[in-house]
């Protein structure tokens, strides 16, 4: 929960299989409405271990937490690994 609404942190395919992690913001009052989408993901393989590895093309976000003051999206890479990835959101 944010003063602007239900931050949501939200793991999907795109269309050549790849897993990506996107955002999105919805109202307090009503959540199934949506007040804003990411237009493009906010982590997505990228390293030649996560986009070839054991199970290719994964990352997939399992929590969020505040760490000296900046956010961090924890995350499964070829969903074996864990990593850390700092985020900007409100």
């Amino acid at each position: 929960m944010t003063p602007y609404g239900i931050l949501l942190i939200y793991n999907g395919w795109d269309e050549r299989r790849v897993h990506r992690v996107g955002v999105a913001l919805l109202p307090l009052d009503d959540p199934a409405e949506l007040l804003w989408r990411s237009e493009e993901p906010i982590l997505k393989p990228k390293e030649d271990y996560e986009a070839k590895g054991r199970v290719p093309n994964v990352t997939f976000a399992t929590g969020l937490i505040k760490l000296r003051g900046k956010r961090r999206i924890g995350y499964l890479r070829m969903l074996s690994l864990l990593g850390w990835h700092k985020v900007n959101l409100i």
